[in-house]
């Protein structure tokens, strides 16, 4: 009697170990890289670089039609731009049409700022300056990058 029960124990037990392995095989052929919904994974290196592009392209062109409505100060063509890169409705609740002249402020503001900082950077390369924005790009890349095994350095350590 006492055999037969192991037996069965031993049975039950490989039973439900079988059954744990094919769920969590299953789950994680399903689920790769849950942090990877677009598929970057499994892209060859030339294919990540093409989609980089096409991204930056796409950024481009949104920054472009965005500088053009807030140009135009048009409310409606700034919401339907929103709904069409956020269908979800993301910032529709916080920017009105009475408060949308703050964010062409706000947005007038950050291109100058921009504007501001290149042309420092132009007076600081005529000066023979160092160009700290690109070490720190280059510091904050490799910071990044840190949990993939590579170097995450301060690019300002010397």
């Amino acid at each position: 009697m006492k055999k037969e029960n192991l037996i069965k124990s031993i049975a039950a037990t490989l039973g439900a170990t079988f059954i744990l392995a094919t769920v969590a095989i299953s789950v994680n052929a399903e689920y790769e890289n849950p942090g990877d919904k677009e598929g970057w994974s499994k892209l060859t290196q030339e294919e990540r670089q093409e989609k980089i592009k096409e991204k930056k392209e796409g950024m481009e062109a949104h920054r472009v039609a965005m500088d053009a409505i807030m140009e135009a100060g048009d409310y409606d063509a700034w919401a339907a731009a929103i709904v069409e890169k956020h269908p979800d409705g993301e910032r529709m609740d916080l920017v009105t049409e009475e408060n949308f002249p703050r964010l062409i402020e706000m947005h007038n503001l950050m291109n100058e700022g921009r504007a501001k900082i290149q042309e420092a950077m132009v007076i600081g390369e005529e000066l023979g300056l160092p160009n700290h924005m690109d070490k720190m790009k280059k510091g904050l890349k490799r910071g990044m990058h840190k949990e993939r095994g590579e170097k995450g350095e301060c690019p300002f350590k010397n």
